[in-house]
């Protein structure tokens, strides 16, 4: 396929699949479309920048605690959850699921970094990215290879249903801070007392 013929191949997929969808999002959040979208975009952003530094600069648990108060860790986990739980309605909803699903391994054979919006660029510059050009390509690299690999293993799951099983999975890994952040919180209530009599 051509640059030209996988442009038009793109276009049709719009067309055809993500045209209509936009319109029932556009009705379905008729009332706060422009603010939604924004704030969840927003959430993201802030989370990521959190998860970036505590992955550039903190060492051991002990750092990022003493980095990061604990109401704060929950708020980054909370909000990636939540943004992520609607970017895969709005993907869903919008119709981009049932054109990626339909035509996954035409869309993802000839992908380059090239044909992803320049919003996209913009987003990892602001959630942290210190090269946006190179993680973009980076990423369309692990999509290809992501698909290869589900083609080898034959996997029966539907990206959307991937996409709920990672929203399971930050929902259970929120539950677990939770429980570490309340085990934590009760031990150093413990060791308070203890300190004071010194």
């Amino acid at each position: 396929m051509t640059e030209s013929e996988y442009s038009d191949f793109l276009t049709f997929l719009f067309e055809r699949y993500v045209r209509p969808g936009i319109g029932r999002v556009r009705r379905r959040h008729k009332h706060h479309f422009e603010d939604e979208f924004p704030y969840h975009l927003g959430q993201a952003e802030r989370s990521v920048q959190v998860f970036r530094f505590i992955e550039s600069y903190c060492y051991d648990d002990g750092e990022i605690y003493s980095t990061f108060t604990t109401e704060r860790l929950k708020r980054a986990i909370s909000d990636t959850r939540y943004s992520l739980e609607f970017s895969n309605r709005v993907a869903d909803e919008a119709g981009f699921l049932d054109a990626f699903e339909a035509h996954e391994r035409e869309i993802a054979s000839h992908l380059d970094a090239s044909h992803l919006p320049v919003v996209d660029k913009e987003v990892l510059q602001e959630m942290g990215s210190v090269n946006a050009d190179q993680e973009l390509r980076s990423l369309v690299y692990f999509a290809k290879t992501y698909l290869e690999r589900r083609e080898r293993q034959s996997r029966e799951l539907t990206v959307r249903q991937e996409l709920r099983h990672i929203e399971e999975l930050i929902k259970r890994a929120e539950a677990e801070f939770e429980r570490d952040a309340e085990r934590n919180k009760n031990e150093a209530a413990l060791e308070s007392p203890k300190k004071s009599r010194r």
